[in-house]
Parts: C-alpha cells; structure tokens; sequence
C-alpha cells in the first residue's frame, strides 16, 4: 500500500529528519500537548530512531506535503501488538503554517488505513490531554469513540491533568467508508 494521499504522503522516519523533529518538538506549543516535559536531544532522538528499528513494534513516518516537499509533522503507530491486534495512535503537526488545513485529517485516514488493511489491527487507541479540545474534536471526526478518562494521571506545569482515553475498531473505520480488506 502507497501512504499517500490526495495532498500529503507518509514517509518512514530516518536519520534525516532528525534536525526538524527535533526543532518541531522544541517549539513550546507542541511540548504543551505533548506527554514529555522537554524536546529531545539530537542525540536521544537517534539513540530513539535505533531502537524503534531494533524493537519493530513501531512505526513512525513524517508527513510530507506532495506540493513541494515540504515535511509538516509526524504520525505514528506505537506498541503494535500483533496478538491482540492493537497500537496506540500519535501525531504531531510541528510546522505552524500547516495546522487547520486538514493535512492532520488526511494523514491520520492514511495511517489507519496502513492501520486496519496492512498491519490487520483491530483496535488503534489513543491517549490525549482533555484541554486539548482541537485534537479530540479531530479524533471524533475520524470516527474515535471515547473510552474514558484517567483522572489526573499526568502532571503538566506543575499540576495533574486528566487524559481522555479514545479508541477505534476495524468495524467501525469500515463502517464508516474506510478502505476494506480485499
């Protein structure tokens, strides 16, 4: 399967992206929304790179405009379980310019089209700060059904913070227009 969209493509990560990862999880806007206090290093986010090649439980690509090349943020699978056929869903949408034109829309159907026809999960879950109203109003339009919430169970600028717990099922990506298995 091809990750590429109408306007955006998925590429891999690699050892190229690393300046701009890690310029793009510096910006504190990002780190706001983000569950790590602080931006890797250069040197943490290769030393993180090998270790994603090395676990194969993971995978994590940037997502690029196909109108000039241009990379805008990164999205990703975590802790893809094959037996029980799930991951944890994230993204990052770094470059200022490229938030609220749909690029984060059209790149997570992508992902959970790779998601639910390639890697044959079941269930792509995901975990999101409840002030973050913009990305959940994101993850209900792309048919996420919440789960619950973790009361407190994180703690961001000095104080705990709850965590809405979203998820989506093969049937219901499919239900809703999803791409089907052949």
């Amino acid at each position: 399967m091809r990750l590429e969209g109408e306007r955006i493509r998925l590429e891999p990560v690699t050892a190229k992206h690393t300046d701009l990862i890690v310029r793009w999880r510096s910006d504190p806007g990002v780190i706001a929304q983000m569950f790590s206090e602080r931006a890797p290093t250069e040197e943490e986010h290769l030393r993180w790179l090998r270790r994603l090649r090395r676990e194969g439980t993971r995978r994590e690509f940037v997502i690029v405009l196909r109108d000039g090349d241009r990379p805008v943020g990164t999205i990703g699978l975590a802790g893809i379980d094959a037996v029980h056929r799930r991951a944890e869903y994230g993204i990052l949408i770094g470059d200022r310019a490229a938030e609220g034109r749909g690029f984060a829309r059209e790149a997570s159907e992508i992902l959970l089209a790779y998601a639910f026809d390639d890697l044959r999960l079941h269930r792509v879950f995901l975990q999101v700060f409840e002030g973050n109203r913009r990305a959940i109003a994101l993850y209900e339009r792309l048919g996420f059904k919440h789960e619950g919430v973790l009361r407190e169970a994180a703690w961001k600028r000095g104080r705990p913070v709850n965590i809405v717990v979203m998820a989506i099922l093969r049937p219901e990506w499919t239900a809703r227009g999803g791409r089907r298995l052949p």
